[in-house]
């Protein structure tokens, strides 16, 4: 679906097994390294802050960057601009606005900030790190390495350059190079809760599950209401080691810091659909939904509940959805089909199987193709 996709687990029915094993699981927030940098750069910001400016120049600069903190970010904006009214040579104050720009999804604005703070001052190790995210965020994988390496050369301490490198290895499928960089990170910054979830993202990867967890609960020690780490730590004990109920407990317990957090939802939803309480499951889905109406796993994981309860017409009606949402989904057409399969409906039912068969064909899912075409055959012979 639209997020990074791991294994489900345990599967509802052979039946449906689509899509729970393409789909599934959502183990972590695409959102986490620009969430720790935000917090990382308010800090810089404010601390960068305190060198010495003319007067009004730097007043202007700690005011932006307090308005950045509490999220003015217009009237910080209008403080940066001021600055290089003022400065038009202002490196800090590019950056700074550069920040908030990216912090608004302006990333082309944000890409030019960067590149002026780091004409006009080249040794500036946190422009480069900003960057280098913004490269991740359009899969630029190479210019973000080179950009997390230059701060890292002009800061050897610089723990969040070492953790968004190896963000960038982990997506690059190095983890080695990954778990190299979160150790380093850690030795800079043993107490930071971030660079311990990342770290056990990735060993959750490597299929490193207690040493997981033991990060995730390092994490909630440093910080007990991080909602981030009682999700993903719930997501390994249901989905990895099948402890269903210490992932429910974790899931209520991020739900509880974060009532609007749409994944909690989802994925205790997919642990009452494990369970085969689908009510529970359902209301979980709905709740998703209805917080972030453009998350097509809510809609593909309510759809295969649906399914379960013999709903085929709700359950068509939530594929329709995810396929508004993302047209080449494979297991959404593969599944519509199975639903109108159930409905009787063989003109649909086979149209739907052909296109998932070309869409796995095209993804190199040899099995799933495999399957699909199986379908296809056994309608044909009827």
């Amino acid at each position: 679906m639209s997020k990074t996709k791991l294994l489900l687990g345990l599967l509802l029915s052979s039946v449906i097994a689509h899509g729970l094993i393409a789909s599934s699981g959502l183990a972590f927030d695409n959102r986490l390294v620009k969430e720790s940098a935000s917090y990382s750069d308010r800090q810089t910001l404010l601390s960068q802050n305190n060198r010495e400016e003319p007067g009004e120049i730097n007043d202007l600069l700690r005011s932006a960057a307090d308005k950045f903190a509490k999220k003015d970010y217009k009237s910080a904006i209008e403080d940066y601009n001021r600055v290089l009214e003022l400065d038009p040579e202002n490196s800090l104050a590019y950056w700074g606005r550069g920040v908030i720009e990216d912090s608004l999804d302006r990333d082309k604005e944000a890409l030019a900030d960067y590149n002026q703070a780091i004409k006009l001052n080249p040794q500036y190790p946190e422009a480069y790190n900003t960057r280098g995210m913004l490269y991740v965020q359009a899969r630029n994988y190479q210019q973000a390495l080179a950009d997390f390496d230059r701060a890292i050369r002009l800061n050897p301490k610089y723990a969040l350059a070492y953790l968004n490198r190896g963000e960038t290895y982990r997506s690059l499928k190095q983890p080695q190079k990954a778990l190299s960089d979160y150790n380093k990170a850690l030795k800079i910054k043993p107490d930071e809760a971030d660079i311990y979830v990342s770290r056990a993202n990735l060993r959750d990867d490597l299929g490193k599950y207690p040493e997981a967890i033991a990060d995730l609960d390092k994490a909630i020690r440093l910080k007990p209401r991080y909602a981030k780490a009682y999700r993903l730590r719930g997501w390994i004990y249901a989905n990895r080691l099948q402890q269903y109920q210490k992932g429910l407990s974790d899931f209520g317990r991020t739900i509880t810091i974060s009532p609007d957090y749409a994944l909690a939802y989802v994925n205790r939803g997919n642990v009452y659909r494990q369970l085969k309480d689908f009510k529970k499951a359902i209301a979980d889905y709905d709740k998703a939904i209805q917080l972030d109406r453009s998350d097509a796993d809510a809609y593909f994981y309510r759809g295969i509940t649906r399914d379960a309860m013999a709903n085929y017409r709700g359950a068509i009606a939530d594929y329709n959805q995810v396929l508004r949402l993302e047209p080449q989904s494979a297991d959404a057409y593969y599944n519509r089909g199975l639903s109108r399969e159930s409905l009787k409906d063989k003109p649909k039912a086979l149209a739907d199987f052909r296109q998932a068969a070309n869409l796995y064909k095209q993804a190199g899912e040899t099995q799933y193709y495999q399957d699909a075409l199986a379908k296809i055959r056994e309608f044909e012979k009827k």
